[in-house]
């Protein structure tokens, strides 16, 4: 393993960060179809769809599936009357549905991450076993349900007895709906909700199911939106097979050459944190910690990052006097860490951080996310 080199690791980290920040946005991902049935015939008039077929816009309500088949209904079908269609005949699909994004996003600002997940399911909950069909308007919030689900689920399992306790079932609803999310091959971000999925099962201690997912799918190429979480998937794969060498490259990987997604970035850096904790590398695990806890304050990944850190310096982790990079000793640009970060540590007791984990609504953007209109 290389020797770790400071200055320039941070230098290269602070260049990245500034691109991901940059570039960051609210991603579209795909859509959970894997959720309970929709009604069938008999059960009410369905969800209000409207369809483009042979270049043609029609005005239909969805009922359920059969086998891979559409069940639905024409506006004015007598009663226990349906058809079937053929996803692949459909060429856009439109749901009638309104997510009320302010709420969504006002929980998400909060990191009240469980009810931004049920704030938008509310509204999209009836298209989800329908998102295969193409470019509908729901997958990128069903999507976002799933990430956020997710969140929620990461949060309680860091918190108390009760919470923790609670952490399993949030992470089954997450890999429910984000594994459901893949079927939506249509949509460039369908392999990033599968490895999602898989990471959630990872999460549950699934390792075995997990391997066999991620086995199942192609190694993305450079560039591919699914190339960073891959790795990352990959990483946390290693690491938990108790292989942490082999998951520091893996976490690497993703960090050099993902394209900086805000939401995988941070998870490669601390998973590189928790690679050297274990191979007792306790300065470079300190200082990785650090530059999270400062690069990404007010979020999930920040506060986690900070507690470590916390916890390093109590018990004197890295006590034990670091090893002087020669660079270091011949540039004079040597830095006393442990000083650095007791100062970063007792102001951040007293910082008043903001969420920038959320995603924005654009300037000018509608207040309400409106479905289908006739």
């Amino acid at each position: 393993m290389q020797p770790f080199r400071r200055a320039s690791f941070w230098g290269w980290i602070a260049a990245a960060l500034t691109a991901a920040a940059a570039s960051a946005q609210v991603r579209s991902l795909p859509p959970p179809a894997t959720a309970r049935p929709a009604a069938n015939a008999d059960a009410g008039p369905g969800l209000r769809a409207f369809v483009m077929m042979d270049n043609t816009r029609r005005e239909i309500y969805l009922l359920g599936r059969s086998g891979t088949d559409v069940l639905y209904r024409m506006p004015n079908s007598p009663p226990g009357v349906s058809a079937a269609l053929k996803p692949e005949t459909v060429q856009r699909a439109e749901f009638d549905f309104r997510v009320e994004e302010n709420a969504a996003y006002a929980f998400a600002r909060r990191r009240e991450w469980r009810q931004a997940a049920q704030q938008i399911l509310a509204a999209v909950q009836p298209a989800l076993p329908f998102l295969d069909l193409p470019e509908n308007n729901a997958a990128p919030w069903a999507m976002q349900a799933g990430l956020y689900l997710r969140k929620a689920a990461q949060s309680a399992a860091r918190g108390d007895e009760r919470a923790r306790a609670e952490a399993p079932r949030l992470f089954a609803q997450a890999h429910a709906v984000l594994r459901a999310a893949g079927a939506a091959t249509w949509h460039y971000q369908s392999e990033v909700a599968q490895i999602r999925a898989i990471l959630c099962l990872l999460d549950l201690g699934r390792t075995d199911d997990a391997a066999k997912e991620l086995a199942l799918l192609r190694e993305p190429d450079k560039g591919d939106a699914s190339f960073g979480v891959y790795w990352l998937a990959r990483g946390e794969l290693e690491f938990a097979r108790g292989k942490f060498v082999e998951a520091m490259d893996a976490a690497t990987r993703s960090l050099i050459y993902e394209n900086k997604d805000v939401e995988t970035f941070p998870d490669a850096l601390i998973l590189s944190a928790r690679c050297y904790e274990e191979l007792n590398e306790m300065h470079r695990t300190r200082d990785i910690y650090y530059e999270v806890a400062r690069l990404f304050r007010g979020t999930d990944w920040g506060d986690n990052a900070r507690r470590r850190l916390r916890r390093i310096m109590k018990d004197g982790l890295a006590a034990e006097a670091e090893e002087t990079d020669i660079a270091a000793v011949f540039f004079g640009s040597a830095e006393d860490m442990d000083a650095i970060i007791n100062q970063f540590l007792a102001a951040s007791e007293q910082d008043k951080e903001v969420d920038v984990d959320a995603p924005r609504a654009e300037p000018g953007a509608e207040t309400g996310a409106e479905g289908a209109v006739p």
